[in-house]
């Protein structure tokens, strides 16, 4: 992939979300959530410290 955009952790996984198979396979599950599993919203948070 590319270049890291970021700083390595490993408490987080490390996609390379510069890749557009990588932002529409993410898409595509979060749809999935809503139609299947019937998640209403997301939040991401993430703080390093």
């Amino acid at each position: 992939g590319n270049k890291s955009t970021g700083d390595n952790f490993h408490g987080v996984p490390n996609i390379d979300h510069s890749q557009q198979f990588v932002r529409d396979d993410i898409t595509s599950w979060l749809k999935w959530l809503r139609k299947n599993a019937g998640f209403q919203d997301f939040r991401f948070d993430f703080a390093k410290g």
